[in-house]
């Protein structure tokens, strides 16, 4: 009885590291999603009527100096969480690979793409 009230406190508290780790990520996230200079972007004023600057806009949001600084703190976020047992390898191994697939994008669609 004594033993299965400790693993379930245990369970409890590996829970709640996790819920803490994904509220702060979904903090940063959003810290970045409210910033008002993003709202601001030239082709948001004209009513869309330039879609190539909303689309560079978002380009930019994404691979920008913020996004690139975010990144590192998620990184680092994953790191301690790693570090701690809370994430595993594996987790954190995707976790790095989706920020170089993401910063790597443009390099990528280029390569594709090729030279005309």
């Amino acid at each position: 009885m004594t033993n299965n009230i400790s693993n379930n406190i245990s369970k409890n508290i590996y829970i709640s590291k996790n819920i803490y780790f994904i509220i702060i990520t979904l903090f940063l996230t959003m810290l970045v999603m409210l910033n008002p200079a993003y709202a601001e972007s030239s082709g948001a004023a004209s009513g869309l009527g330039n879609i190539d600057s909303v689309l560079q806009a978002i380009v930019t949001m994404i691979t920008g100096t913020t996004a690139k600084l975010i990144a590192t703190i998620c990184v680092a976020i994953v790191g301690i969480g790693w570090m701690y047992g809370v994430i595993d390898l594996r987790k954190a191994a995707y976790c790095v690979l989706g920020i170089g697939i993401v910063f790597g994008a443009s390099a990528l669609v280029t390569l594709l793409k090729g030279t005309p």
